[in-house]
């Protein structure tokens, strides 16, 4: 039976569904379109209807045939990555590419100059099924993930976990170093005097450190040490050797519980060719010079500190105790003898007062009452026994209070001294 252009019309729409084109359902529809719809032709209503109605079959068909969607109908992550080329992933002044989980996302930057990606597992090349996390950096901790790490910005690398990509060229500079000849156990400070955008890398006792514009740290060295200045591939930019000096080992000796003039003295001399040396004696008193003096004015041990500095500018110290027997009393005794033919038995006088060259006065007090018996501020002038106020001699077998007052005093020195003296036949 040949087909008019109406049933031709669906026969070519629905041939390529899964409901194919049927004779029998065509000569039914075309029964009940009544004898209007001949071979030769329908009318101009009949047929605007039977194309509505084809475009209903027609749509509810296709909705049939298509297959249903699924979750299962999306690629693997692993497929979708190996389609990216992160060659193609470009950065502009405003925004960058930002890596999450395989998906690559345009985001706003929070910094003109930098770029952060976030890698919570470092990206796998599909070619050689290797990381490609770039490290560059030897010596340095690597990053956990609360850390923000600035580094150069490298193409064809993937950066560490949360480390943010410096985007305008940081420039590494050697270091100012404060010395490089320096005494053992002195430090260096190496500072960044660049400008914003330099950086000072070195490498020091196998430590890598890095200093922004600005700031400096100190380093202890006992030793000859070199430093690397790098960049951040640890390329050496250049290198500077530290000479470490050793310092002086002084010596001196001392000879103490000596007068002279009177006055307790201790003598100190140096060995060696110095440039300076400094005494601490032990007894709130200092020095200068290869030798030097003090006064020890109470007894016991001092603890002496001499310290000398070399033409190299090292310093190295020794440290000695001097031990003093006797307290300082202006060597007076505690008796006269009337009867001795020796005036210095027989009369009583501080010898020290007789040798120093010092304004005193000296007082004989009766301690039964408190009575002056003698008093002088001549040392010519010594007491013999008489009381000043009968012009009589003392009676024998008794002792008096000796009490000596000093105008002026050396360094340490107390200004009274007191004893007590006895009169003896």
């Amino acid at each position: 039976m040949k087909k008019d252009k109406l049933e031709q019309f669906f026969s070519d729409k629905l041939e390529n569904f899964e409901a194919p084109y049927s004779q029998e359902a065509w000569t039914s529809l075309e029964s009940k379109l009544g004898n209007s719809a001949g071979s030769t032709g329908l009318s101009v209503g009949a047929k605007i209807a039977l194309f509505s109605a084809a475009a209903i079959v027609v749509a509810v068909v296709t909705y049939v045939a298509l297959p249903e969607k699924t979750e299962n109908s999306i690629q693997p992550i692993a497929q979708t990555e190996q389609t990216v080329d992160k060659n193609t992933i470009e950065e502009n002044e405003s925004t960058h590419s930002q890596i999450q989980n395989g998906d690559v996302v345009q985001t706003q930057a929070t910094d003109e100059n930098s770029l952060t990606i976030d890698v919570n597992n470092p990206s796998v090349d599909p070619a050689t099924n290797e990381s490609n996390v770039a490290s560059s950096n030897t010596n340095v901790t690597e990053p956990t993930n609360n850390e923000t790490v600035n580094v150069n910005n490298e193409s064809n690398s993937t950066t560490p976990n949360n480390v943010v990509v410096n985007d305008s060229k940081v420039k590494y500079i050697n270091g100012n170093i404060s010395s490089t000849l320096i005494c053992k156990g002195e430090s260096i400070t190496i500072s960044n005097l660049g400008n914003e955008k330099d950086v000072v890398r070195f490498l020091l006792n196998g430590k890598t450190t890095q200093l922004s514009k600005g700031k400096k740290t100190s380093v202890a060295i006992d030793a000859e040490t070199e430093i690397a200045f790098t960049n951040d591939k640890n390329e050496v930019i250049s290198k500077e050797r530290i000479q470490v000096l050793d310092n002086p080992k002084p010596n001196f000796d001392f000879d103490a519980n000596i007068y002279e003039n009177g006055l307790p003295i201790a003598k100190f001399i140096s060995y060696g060719n110095y440039k300076n040396i400094t005494w601490d004696f032990g007894n709130s008193q200092y020095a200068q010079g290869a030798e030097a003096t003090t006064y020890y004015f109470d007894k016991g041990v001092y603890q002496v500190k001499m310290t000398a500095t070399d033409i190299n500018g090292c310093v190295g110290s020794e440290v000695k105790n001097v031990e003093i027997t006797d307290k300082y009393n202006l060597l007076a005794t505690n008796s006269i003898r009337l009867n001795d033919p020796n005036l210095e038995t027989r009369t009583f006088m501080p010898f020290c007062l007789k040798e120093r060259d010092v304004k005193f006065t000296l007082t004989i007090i009766d301690p039964k009452d408190n009575a002056v018996v003698f008093t002088t501020k001549d040392a010519s002038k010594a007491w013999d026994g008489t009381d000043q106020r009968t012009g009589r001699i003392l009676p024998p077998f008794k002792t008096f209070i000796w009490q000596v007052h000093l105008d002026e005093t050396m360094p340490g020195e107390r200004g009274i001294y007191n004893g007590t003296v006895t009169i003896v036949e």
